[in-house]
């Protein structure tokens, strides 16, 4: 079976030409992870046998304000622009959105009624997705700060009762210092997630090391889920932009003969 490598646009530039983008797709990269905006400016990634996950359709912001101190009209407003934003793209090959309810992270101070408002809109979003075969995800900045972030992210997915519900891993590379023990940065939700980004500000000159890597596609081959890997870049530049997914497609490519998974 091919492996599971993709790459994430959410930290990249704007303004993609098609000759760049038929670039980065001659890196054949198997799953791309396209920020809302690419969608709505119609900026599609080419090439066959790719498939789509969509970040940030909306901003913490919007959802929490929505959820916390908006009319029930403004809800529903609200589910129904999400529903035409999906409509549209259920023509892109999209698989998974991901949207923070900033449910994954345990707050200080716990407002059930504020809680309850949160999971609502989540569950009406939830439903829009399942219609429509779509999986909804959460992300959560790893490596986790303590057991309670753990505990929290538990309680939240038993709590929202959506079935499929599941997590995607922001990985912060410039915090984890020494080889990574992949089980131990996921948790006790290991089997929750859906997608891991590795996330590095390459702007810096940070790069993927090959020794810091190996552990990630030792992973993949053992994982039984086959959860896909996206490299994701922070590069403002598409010059820069481009060279960092270029190094990362070679590196992929040392390590996995073949990153491109074949289309279900």
């Amino acid at each position: 079976m091919a492996k599971p490598i993709g790459l994430s646009f959410r930290r990249g530039p704007f303004g993609w030409s098609s000759e760049e983008l038929d670039l980065i797709v001659s890196f054949r990269f198997g799953l791309w992870d396209i920020p809302e905006w690419m969608i709505r400016d119609r900026i599609l990634i080419p090439g066959p046998a790719t498939r789509c996950i969509v970040s940030d359709i909306y901003a913490f912001g919007t959802l929490n304000n929505v959820a916390l101190d908006g009319t029930e009209k403004m809800r529903q407003e609200l589910v129904d622009d999400f529903a035409n934003t999906i409509e549209i793209l259920r023509g892109y090959k999209i698989r998974q959105v991901s949207l923070d309810f900033g449910l994954t992270t345990p707050p200080d101070d716990i407002d059930n009624d504020a809680m309850e408002l949160r999971f609502s809109l989540l569950r009406r979003m939830w439903e829009v997705c399942h219609r429509n075969d779509i999986q909804l995800l959460m992300p959560v900045t790893l490596p986790l700060p303590s057991p309670e972030h753990d505990r929290w992210i538990n309680y939240v997915l038993q709590r929202a009762m959506c079935t499929h519900l599941g997590l995607v891993g922001d990985v912060q590379v410039h915090r984890i210092k020494k080889i990574p023990v992949i089980d131990e940065i996921l948790g006790r939700n290991r089997y929750d997630y859906r997608l891991l980004r590795l996330c590095w500000n390459a702007e810096d000159g940070n790069v993927i090391a090959k020794p810091w890597f190996e552990p990630w596609a030792q992973w993949i081959d053992h994982n039984p889920l086959r959860v896909p890997i996206l490299f994701e870049p922070t590069h403002h530049q598409q010059l820069g932009f481009i060279q960092h997914a270029r190094n990362v497609a070679e590196l992929a490519g040392q390590i996995l003969p073949s990153p491109i998974p074949s289309e279900e």
